[in-house]
């Protein structure tokens, strides 16, 4: 057992006391802080992910695309076009560089190429998805300020007119 006081000032372990008893205690504080540490992180179901923040935008998008075409081909090319889309704006941006500014910045620039409303609402879609747990948050934080979605114009076709049916053939 360490005793204090002694030659030491304060209340600091004597060292010279008994040196394997108090490396042992130090051990063993080491192990269990260690120990809970790791049921606190499998309860929270948290680990650390550094290798997935620093991957690009484009190699998280292809890998999302490939599963996306096993799971739904009928819409695989529909996809694709939003996702070439979304790698050409965002393509070289990491996961840690996404926030709410970065999103707003990429409808504005598909506005700018007088890209439609709904085009960009899908892209978006695709874009939070790839983010995965990240675009969710971003998603909350934009549907709460309310500029998640684009306004798409709602109108209802019209019957052509006889004149104007003659004039088209």
């Amino acid at each position: 057992m360490a005793k204090f006081g002694g030659t030491n000032s304060g209340l600091q372990p004597d060292a010279y006391a008994n040196p394997a008893s108090l490396s042992r205690r130090l051990w063993a504080k080491s192990a269990e802080k260690n120990r809970r540490r790791e049921l606190e992180e499998g309860f929270n179901n948290f680990s650390d992910q550094r290798q997935e923040r620093i991957r690009t935008f484009t190699e998280m998008a292809d890998e999302y695309f490939d599963t996306y075409k096993l799971r739904l081909p009928q819409s695989a090319r529909f996809a694709e076009y939003a996702i070439n889309h979304l790698k050409r704006h965002l393509g070289s941006k990491m996961l840690v560089d996404f926030n709410e500014a970065a999103v707003i910045q990429y409808q504005n620039a598909r506005l700018g190429e007088s890209a439609a409303p709904k085009s960009i609402n899908e892209e978006m879609g695709f874009l939070l998805r790839i983010l995965g747990d990240h675009g969710d948050l971003i998603r909350i934080r934009l549907r709460k300020r309310k500029v998640l979605k684009l306004k798409v114009r709602q109108t209802v076709g019209r019957a052509y007119t006889q004149a104007e049916k003659d004039r088209m053939l």
